[in-house]
């Protein structure tokens, strides 16, 4: 929430291996669990499947002090 007031964020997103399967700069908060970097490891339309995803999403906001943020996210269709 509220990432659409910084124009500059990136955002990556990374399966379990580490890989990374999702990459937006700038972010449009319309990630919907489509694969856009790397390969998909289910084959079923481009969508992750089920399970837990890492993310780091950085600002990009010089009058921010810290701007980077991780954690993770739950996928569940």
């Amino acid at each position: 929430d509220g990432l659409d007031k910084f124009f500059k964020a990136e955002v990556s997103i990374f399966n379990r291996w580490g890989s990374l399967i999702y990459f937006s700069s700038p972010y449009n908060n319309d990630w919907d669990g489509e694969v856009n970097r790397g390969a998909n490891i289910d084959g079923s339309n481009g969508k992750v499947p089920t399970g837990t995803y890492f993310y780091i999403i950085n600002l990009n906001d010089d009058s921010m002090e810290q701007q980077i943020f991780k954690g993770y996210i739950e996928v569940e269709y």
